[in-house]
């Protein structure tokens, strides 16, 4: 199954621990190199993350999000929806 994250920020992103920030990021790229973080980046204002996961339910979802550092460390929430998605393909590559 898949699942959209729409995390929310508690606390303005200026003042998040610059560690749990490099946490975050280190999350974000085992999360994505095991397969569970298809896709993820904040919205334009930076109030909001939106990730897309892949999951077996939605307590295995859950608990990826809730292991995101700056989620963990209270600086923001989650919404979880989980999505049926009925058509469409996708390739993403990386360009160097």
């Amino acid at each position: 199954m898949f699942y959209i994250v729409l995390r929310q920020n508690l606390t303005p992103r200026d003042q998040w621990r610059k560690d749990v920030l490099a946490e975050h990021v280190s999350w974000a790229q085992r999360s994505a190199d095991a397969g569970d973080l298809l896709l993820s980046g904040p919205a334009e204002n930076k109030k909001m993350g939106i990730y897309l996961l892949r999951a077996v339910d939605a307590g295995a979802a859950h608990a990826i999000a809730k292991s995101d550092p700056i989620i963990a460390d209270g600086c923001c929430t989650y919404e979880l929806l989980e999505w049926d998605i009925q058509r469409g393909a996708a390739s993403l590559a990386s360009s160097s």
